[in-house]
């Protein structure tokens, strides 16, 4: 029926692979709407509940835009890999290199997806992950995080919570309106308290208000925001995970996996990382390489990771690295005690792969001294 429109309308004539390929993509989107036909562990006939339950059981962080969009674009697409169609990205190189943070999250969650639905995730495919995930990155990043605060009078609260949406909508999101007796029982974990009573939270910013939020408040507020801005952590996370005993020249390995297997098996020898953290890296570069120019990525998955790091191997006769070859390899192995610095790591990160002068320096450096200095931090 389709293809007899589209002959009409266009006055052509569509060849009978092309109609097979339509028809493909209807049966991808027929099923879309329906139920998931490759079918979760978890025993759940609607797609779309199966998908979000997933979905934030396998995230790192993540906000319901995130959920609902990449919900959207899961579920056709897992049918359209079980076809065996596969939508090519022109910009995948690019994502992975403006965007390490976003493609590392969604080479993890590929990873869980494999394990759930036994699908592989492609490049490509991943790379439009990517884009979700650098989506809600950006949105995080933004915002600053606050919580409303009130006795007893939740209309007052909520009131407050819509004077501040029209002010700060750019800078401030609210994500929840608590009681002080309900702060007991759920920490406070955002950055910024906004509250009727006079309180204090240890290492909080607190800012007393009047029910009405007058132009004092307001004051107050824009105050705030400048100084939790001006606070926020800078490129000296990255700096803070290089460690001079995990930094390696001249080691003159040949193969991804022999140089993962060293750099694996060094951070388990000092304290780093646990046993096979060499091997689950390996399963990831496998599912997706991080190899872009001169540098390759290799991520540790959090399981293995005891104390934070990242380790550097720089040879100057090229590894071989899946289809590429690569002379400098970052190890990165992270846990949830740097989660709050992430996205600083990562900024910092992101500048020094674009540098290409930055990188032939190291490609050539003879000391680990120099490696560190080049890098931003101190010498020892």
């Amino acid at each position: 029926m389709l293809v007899s429109i589209l002959e009409k309308d266009f006055g052509i004539k569509i060849p009978m692979d092309e109609k097979l390929y339509i028809n493909i993509h209807i049966m991808a989107a027929q099923n879309a709407q329906g139920v998931i036909v490759i079918h979760p562990k978890s025993e759940n006939e609607n797609s779309q509940i199966a998908m979000d339950e997933f979905l934030e059981s396998n995230l790192f962080e993540y906000d319901t835009t995130l959920i609902k969009n990449l919900a959207l674009h899961l579920i056709p697409a897992l049918k359209r890999l079980e076809l065996g169609l596969e939508l090519r990205n022109p910009y995948t190189e690019e994502i992975k290199r403006n965007f390490p943070l976003a493609y590392n999250r969604a080479v993890d969650l590929g990873v869980r997806i494999k394990q759930e639905f036994n699908t592989d995730i492609v490049d490509d495919e991943l790379a439009f992950i990517a884009l979700h995930i650098e989506a809600f990155i950006e949105r995080s990043c933004q915002v600053i995080n606050a919580v409303i605060i009130c006795s007893t009078g939740l209309g007052t609260a909520r009131l407050i919570e819509q004077r501040i949406k029209n002010r700060f909508a750019s800078k401030i999101r609210i994500n929840r309106v608590t009681s002080l007796q309900a702060l007991r029982e759920h920490p406070i974990t955002e950055e910024l308290v906004i509250s009727t009573i006079n309180i204090k939270v240890p290492g909080k910013a607190v800012i007393v208000v009047s029910p009405f939020l007058d132009e004092q408040d307001v004051h107050q507020i824009k105050k705030q925001i400048g100084e939790l801005e001006a606070d926020r952590p800078d490129s000296s996370a990255f700096n803070e995970l290089l460690k001079p005993e995990l930094v390696f020249i001249k080691k003159n390995f040949k193969t991804r996996d022999d140089t993962i297997r060293f750099l694996g098996g060094e951070l388990v020898l000092q304290g780093f990382g646990s046993p096979g953290i060499a091997e689950a890296a390996i399963g990831r570069e496998k599912l997706a390489s991080t190899a872009m120019d001169l540098v390759a990525m290799p991520h540790a998955p959090i399981e293995f990771v005891q104390k934070p790091c990242i380790a550097v191997c720089i040879n100057r006769n090229c590894i071989t690295w899946d289809q590429s070859t690569v002379k400098i390899v970052f190890f990165l192995a992270m846990n949830s005690t740097v989660k709050d610095r992430i996205n600083d790591i990562y900024k910092f990160f992101n500048s020094v792969l674009e540098n290409k002068y930055l990188l032939k320096q190291l490609v050539h450096a003879n000391e680990v001294d120099q490696v560190i200095e080049l890098l931003g931090g101190k010498k020892t």
